[in-house]
């Protein structure tokens, strides 16, 4: 004979269950344009970061957040030794940078009239350009994410 706790015990678990399926997607979907890149979570939390490797040095990413909204800012690591070129889009947003091979500072940005006020990515390179163990690391703003449901990423490397 069943208990009315072995009852409830059952109900607990079918609440869980449910629950489990009602949060939509928990994690976020990467995908490259190429076979041969690769894009990849590396960290959650407030600031998640995505890795991304190429190695013809010219590619394209997808970038899609949990549950089709932005958690907070982004934080791209682009393993690449230089960065002739950076675009990004999301939603009605889009951005074009670059960084120098003289300075390795990050280049002026380039976007459409009425793009964003102040500085919504900025572009780190973890050395002098050309970088031995490239890594780049590319901070995008929430404000730049925006309401957006697709981040694309695309780039070419200098030394391609």
């Amino acid at each position: 004979m069943r208990t009315p706790g072995h009852l409830r015990g059952w109900a607990v678990i079918l609440l869980l269950l449910f629950l489990s399926g009602c949060g939509g997607t928990t994690s976020f979907v990467l995908n490259t344009q190429k076979p041969q890149d690769r894009a990849e979570l590396v960290s959650g939390g407030n600031t998640p970061v995505v890795a991304i490797f190429s190695t013809s040095g010219i590619g394209e990413a997808r970038i899609f957040p949990p549950g089709g909204k932005w958690p907070g800012p982004l934080r791209l690591m682009l393993h690449l030794r230089g960065l002739e070129h950076l675009g990004l889009r999301c939603g009605d947003k889009t951005l074009d940078t670059g960084l120098s091979t003289q300075t390795s500072q990050q280049l002026p940005r380039q976007e459409p009239p009425g793009g964003s006020p102040g500085n919504p990515v900025k572009v780190i390179p973890s050395g002098k350009i050309p970088l031995e163990n490239g890594l780049i690391i590319a901070e995008i703003s929430r404000d730049f994410l925006g309401n957006g449901d697709t981040l694309q990423v695309r780039w070419i490397d200098f030394y391609r």
